[in-house]
């Protein structure tokens, strides 16, 4: 009888990859519009002498009319994605997302692997991955490279940054983690990490040609208030903007990153942990799908937080296959546990800083009596 424990670490990683290639297999028919479609897109688009900043659907029409891709959005992501994707451009499509989908499985438990991530919020975040798996997400890649920071963030303070920007420079909202280094005077690895970010970005905005980085600033908004309101999305700024309709989406972003972060300021000036900052990078975001809140499997280990992330998980993977009807009546059981165990996860990290606080008054107290 087949038994998990008894094999190796290396045979583990196969069976979890696979295990993970076989969820997504089932779950990735449901997807016509992924992710993946718009980076695909871009860089067939750059290969071609055509502006990858055009509409998806367009460009699929003159690629690969059979794959039946839908939807008038461009990549959404910024030039350094489309760097990342080029060469898989040069694939068909099915060929393409087939490779990148294995890329993807691999990169997951690799993270979990190298940064030696906690079993319940692992297993609490696999329905996570199986949908940014499904959707093509870059989400895999950025958490890989978190996982590698993670990794070196002793050993190798310098690199450890270089790949939090990098990271950013994929998705954007990981750049919130480069706030713990500059809290905690880390200021020549912030230094670091803010180049590798915006020097990914202008290197792969000059390959790619045109007007790719300017393009994809002019869309961010239009992206954003595109999906903001869209049932499931477990984001603290949508919320905000249901108390305060007026408020500009950026300007709530930024107040709910700063809000969070100062409780925990302290905890980050004496350790500059960015976990600390997994739970606020997500929060603050205003598009949270269920692929950016599994990153903070990377966060300190939290039973109660796991066990809420699994249920908002777990029902979000069910909604993707169609067996749970996902509208505004029925969203909150998804997104109530998810936005439970992000905060829980923020909690902990408060909780620590009110510890390190009370531990230094301590010593305070110890030495002026002697």
């Amino acid at each position: 009888m087949f038994e998990f424990k008894r094999l190796n670490p290396e045979q583990r990683l196969i069976v979890l990859a696979v295990g993970f290639l076989v969820a997504t297999l089932i779950v990735i028919s449901q997807e016509s519009g992924a992710d993946f479609a718009q980076d695909y897109a871009a860089a067939w688009a750059c290969w071609h002498g055509i502006d990858p900043g055009t509409p998806t659907f367009l460009i699929f029409e003159a690629c690969c009319p059979q794959d039946n891709v839908t939807g008038a959005y461009q990549t959404a992501h910024p030039p350094f994605a489309t760097l990342l994707a080029l060469p898989f451009g040069l694939l068909p499509f099915k060929a393409a997302r087939a490779i990148w989908l294995m890329i993807g499985c691999i990169a997951v438990v690799l993270a979990w692997r190298c940064a030696q991530v906690d079993r319940a919020l692992a297993a609490a975040t696999a329905a996570m991955w199986v949908i940014g798996l499904s959707l093509g997400a870059f989400e895999p890649l950025v958490f890989l490279a978190l996982a590698a920071a993670l990794r070196l963030r002793s050993s190798r303070p310098e690199q450890s940054a270089i790949l939090i920007g990098l990271a950013a420079a994929i998705k954007v909202y990981p750049g919130v983690l480069l706030l713990a280094l500059f809290i905690g005077r880390r200021w020549k690895e912030g230094l670091l990490g803010v180049a590798a970010a915006i020097g990914a970005t202008l290197v792969a905005d000059r390959i790619i040609g045109g007007s790719a980085l300017a393009d994809w600033i002019a869309y961010i908004p239009w992206n954003v208030e595109r999906y903001i309101d869209t049932a499931g999305n477990a984001s603290l700024v949508r919320l905000g903007r249901l108390a305060f309709p007026d408020i500009p989406t950026s300007l709530a972003s930024i107040v709910i990153v700063i809000a969070l972060t100062l409780p925990v300021t302290l905890y980050l000036y004496r350790s500059a942990d960015w976990r600390a900052l997994l739970p606020v990078m997500t929060l603050g975001s205003p598009l949270v799908g269920p692929h950016y809140i599994a990153l903070v499997g990377l966060a300190h280990p939290n039973r109660v937080a796991a066990f809420c992330l699994g249920i908002g998980g777990g029902i979000s993977l069910l909604a993707r296959t169609g067996l749970f009807p996902l509208s505004y009546e029925t969203e909150a059981l998804v997104v109530a546990p998810a936005l439970a165990g992000l905060c829980i996860i923020w909690l902990d990290a408060v909780r620590r800083t009110i510890a390190q606080h009370r531990s230094t008054a301590q010593e305070k107290s110890a030495l002026h009596v002697h």
